[in-house]
């Protein structure tokens, strides 16, 4: 079986990396980045805003990642503890390998 990745070149993958860094750098609220390990690979989360606060899961559109959130999440921070993920097999720094559309896993 085939399976299909988020990047169709080693030199698109990293041009994708170096511009969503520099993305990171300008989320303007106090964040913190990990990676948690899951049965479909490795999800990357940016978590801004108090510890104690309510969660907020913000999960991005297809085709691109959590950077999208850019905007959003310093407004968002103030009220709640904001979770961004990075969905597994689109262009962000989640496990790259795409789920199947159909079947089972």
């Amino acid at each position: 079986m085939k399976v299909n990745v988020a990047f169709k070149s080693e030199e698109g993958k990293n041009e994708v990396y170096s511009m969503y860094d520099s993305l990171l750098k300008q989320w303007t609220s106090p964040h913190e980045t990990w990676y948690v390990p899951t049965r479909y690979g490795d999800m990357f989360v940016i978590a801004s805003g108090e510890k104690t606060a309510p969660p907020l899961l913000l999960l991005h559109g297809a085709g691109v990642n959590s950077a999208m959130w850019l905007g959003e999440a310093r407004e968002y921070s103030r009220s709640f503890r904001v979770y961004a993920v990075d969905i597994p097999g689109d262009p962000g720094r989640s496990d790259e390998r795409q789920l199947p559309l159909k079947g089972r896993l």
